[in-house]
């Protein structure tokens, strides 16, 4: 899947027809699944359109003729003091054709810049996230670890619960690997797969409770962006996988990359649990 930025780079050249067949097939199914770039599409056809519908007037030929005899006159007669009939006639017409030409030049350009100005309008969601976070675990992160309802976080993401057939199926469009791994945390079962989005982004949601304590599992393509914040982060190797923690009290966040899956893992962590779930991530990834 090609990513975001690049698709929206090449949306211009998609509506006019100027792409190789693949390019165009990607572009295609990409917009079916990102309305921010359908707009932006719909926007860029509709600035065409209106942009070939301005007439720009053209001038008769007889004018140019007319034009070469009046230079011919002044040539000839340099001190002429008055115009004559015809000169008043042909400044008439050539001061309305060049008022003309000029306002449908300025009718082009205004469009032009009215449509890139409303761009960043219509994409500073997208432009924010691409340019900065993408996925922001680190908010999600301080929330839990001050003990507060990460209500926010899910709202911000569109927290959707699915099933484990529809996880399954949004990981392989997303070309990223599902590890369910209630197995390798001793006493845990898996309560809930969630699907959270960010425009065109993808994240999956998987969240294990023993005793009331959660541990929340995180999985998306490791290509898309993503945030911890900006607490001091620790490198360990856990089974030679480098991961990123976190520590805040009792609470821990973990991250680490397979692959083409990124994983953040978060909740009161045993140093256990953690190897243990890195531990069968590697191996679900390798089976």
């Amino acid at each position: 899947m090609m990513l975001h930025f690049k698709i929206r780079r090449l949306l211009s050249a998609y509506a006019d027809g100027e792409l190789e067949k693949s390019a165009e097939e990607n572009i295609r199914q990409h917009i079916r699944q990102c309305d921010s770039c359908l707009i932006i599409l719909d926007e860029i056809k509709h600035s065409k359109k209106a942009i070939s519908m301005i007439s720009i007037p053209t001038a008769p030929k007889s004018i140019w003729k007319m034009v070469e005899n009046e230079l011919f006159e002044a040539k000839r007669n340099p001190k002429q003091q008055h115009a004559s009939p015809f000169a008043n006639l042909l400044d008439h017409r050539l001061k309305l054709i060049l008022s003309a030409a000029s306002i449908a030049l300025l009718l082009i350009l205004f469009k032009v810049w009215q449509f890139e100005d409303n761009v960043p309008e219509m994409t500073s969601t997208v432009e924010k996230h691409i340019s900065t976070a993408g996925f922001n675990y680190g908010k999600y992160f301080d929330d839990i670890a001050a003990q507060r309802r990460a209500d926010g976080f899910e709202k911000v993401y569109h927290g959707k619960p699915v099933d484990f057939k529809t996880a399954d199926s949004i990981a392989s469009i997303g070309d990223f690997h599902m590890c369910i791994i209630p197995s390798a945390l001793t006493g845990y079962v898996l309560e809930e797969i969630s699907v959270l989005t960010d425009l065109c982004h993808q994240s999956l949601e998987i969240r294990y409770i023993k005793d009331g304590n959660v541990i929340i599992v995180f999985q998306q393509p490791a290509t898309h962006p993503y945030s911890l914040g900006s607490r001091k982060k620790e490198v360990v190797n856990i089974r030679s996988v480098y991961c990123e923690k976190m520590v805040v009290g009792d609470f821990i966040a973990l991250t680490w990359e397979l692959g083409n899956t990124r994983f953040v893992a978060i909740g009161r962590l045993e140093t256990a649990d953690f190897e243990a779930i890195v531990s069968a991530s590697i191996m679900q990834a390798h089976s």
